[in-house]
């Protein structure tokens, strides 16, 4: 049966849900079916299925945080494309038309048991044949994330890039640019507070305190706060514009209000 590809209403289509399926499109919380026969595969070789893998939190692929994320045995080649500045000059059609296309794709049946990192074909390190897995409204979700759901990380803080992918570095400072610290601080504690701590110490993110991991990792947090922490109780804040993420932000940056130890 041919697929419908035709875009539903817009107010059908879910930029939160798509959001949630970059970080992991077969997770609960995307309602992705978890009688699927592939789930199996996709726990096992997750980062070959994840879009942030390939992709970066930040949409800025091998240029941006993921500049030194090298392929490994359990990971593919980083992408060597800045995903936020082709998405501002694609139409929503020619974005759906690029996730469902069928051409330079891995098929869902790669056996991933002989890869290496070096991979002298590439196969591994092709975008998976998303045709095959996902539905054409799940395709859709995942095109208005990228149209209007994700948040450029320029506006949010700044960053510095040192040498070249794979074993390239980055520098991340002024967390929250020019937002309002104090209204930042309201924010956290009306609804981050109460799981978090009020400082930010009472539960540790990769061993790491909300401020510590913040400042560490802001191109991840952000994704985290809006699209929340699946597999877990912390919830997205689906609808925090860019404005309240740079004030959280920019509370978070200070050291003596969110420090880095407990």
């Amino acid at each position: 049966m041919t697929k419908v590809t035709e875009p539903l209403p817009y107010d059908v289509i879910s930029a939160a849900r798509g959001g949630m399926m970059f970080d992991k499109f077969w997770s609960a919380e995307t309602g992705f079916k978890q009688n699927d026969n592939n789930l199996a595969l996709f726990n096992t070789r997750p980062d070959f299925f994840r879009c942030k893998q390939c992709h970066g939190w930040d949409n800025l692929g091998r240029f941006g945080s993921y500049i030194g994320r090298g392929p490994n045995p359990n990971r593919p080649n980083v992408a060597g494309m800045n995903l936020n500045a082709i998405v501002q000059n694609k139409s929503p059609r020619e974005l759906f038309n690029l996730m469902n296309s069928t051409t330079n794709r891995r098929d869902i049946t790669f056996d991933f048991i002989a890869y290496t990192p070096s991979d002298s074909n590439g196969s591994a390190h092709k975008m998976p044949g998303y045709s095959q897995i996902l539905t054409s409204a799940q395709m859709w979700d995942l095109v208005k994330f990228l149209k209007e759901g994700a948040f450029d990380v320029s506006e949010i803080y700044d960053a510095s890039y040192t040498g070249i992918y794979p074993t390239g570095s980055e520098s991340c400072f002024n967390i929250g640019k020019d937002g309002d610290a104090a209204n930042g601080a309201n924010y956290y504690s009306a609804n981050c507070s109460s799981c978090h701590g009020a400082d930010g110490t009472a539960i540790l993110v990769e061993g790491m305190t909300v401020g510590k991991f913040t400042r560490t990792k802001p191109f991840e947090v952000q994704h985290k706060v809006k699209y929340g922490q699946l597999g877990s109780s912390m919830t997205g804040a689906y609808d925090i514009t860019l404005s309240q993420i740079k004030d959280l932000y920019k509370a978070i940056s200070d050291t003596v209000a969110f420090p880095n130890q407990p």
